[in-house]
């Protein structure tokens, strides 16, 4: 519902009838669209929170119980925190095939960059690209479930010992974070014109 109500007021209120244009094509309307789902997600919330009964916890920004709706074995932290990097790896991973998609059917800014590789992306009437682009986000989401629900210490579990930089140190977690963090500003500063955006 959040997606219609943010696509029809983008395409009948910003374009049509304020004729802003900077919110021609796709411009504009993902950012649009997302404020009306999580508009609709607090309102979603507030309804909850009037409907249950009051001996129930209601959510609220201290509670974590849509966690367990997620996939959360409980409402502890190492619980909870398996969720939000199943999360992140998840958006991660789409993050970047959504980026290699963009750059791959690009005619204007690079045309002469790995023609080969774009003519066998967009070939069959877009068919490739989008089959290529489900099955690697999917294998990939179910890969990063896998992986994060099978971290541990017990046998059998992938015990992440890579001694290369050092181990998993703070340190190396954090230059991971860090590396993470700094290569999606580099996207944003590179693949959109940053920071015209035209």
């Amino acid at each position: 519902l959040g997606f219609c109500l943010g696509r029809w007021f983008v395409v009948r209120i910003v374009r049509a009838r304020w004729k802003v244009t900077s919110f021609e094509g796709s411009e504009g309307a993902i950012a649009t669209v997302m404020i009306f789902i999580l508009s609709l997600m607090l309102c979603c919330v507030f309804l909850y929170n009037a409907l249950i009964p009051s001996e129930a916890q209601a959510l609220g920004g201290h509670s974590l119980e849509i966690f367990l709706n997620l996939g959360a074995e409980s409402l502890q932290y190492r619980h909870v925190n398996k969720v939000f990097q199943m999360l992140s790896g998840s958006v991660d991973l789409l993050a970047i095939l959504m980026v290699m998609d963009q750059v791959l059917q690009d005619k204007f800014w690079y045309p002469e960059f790995a023609v080969p590789l774009k003519q066998c992306w967009n070939g069959c009437n877009g068919w490739v690209r989008i089959v290529a682009f489900w099955v690697v986000l999917t294998t990939g989401i179910a890969t990063v479930i896998v992986g994060v629900n099978k971290t541990g210490t017990d046998p059998g579990d992938f015990t992440w010992r890579n001694g290369l930089i050092g181990g998993t140190s703070e340190v190396s977690r954090g230059l991971l974070a860090a590396c993470i963090v700094f290569t999606d500003l580099f996207t944003v500063a590179q693949d959109w014109a940053f920071p015209t955006f035209r």
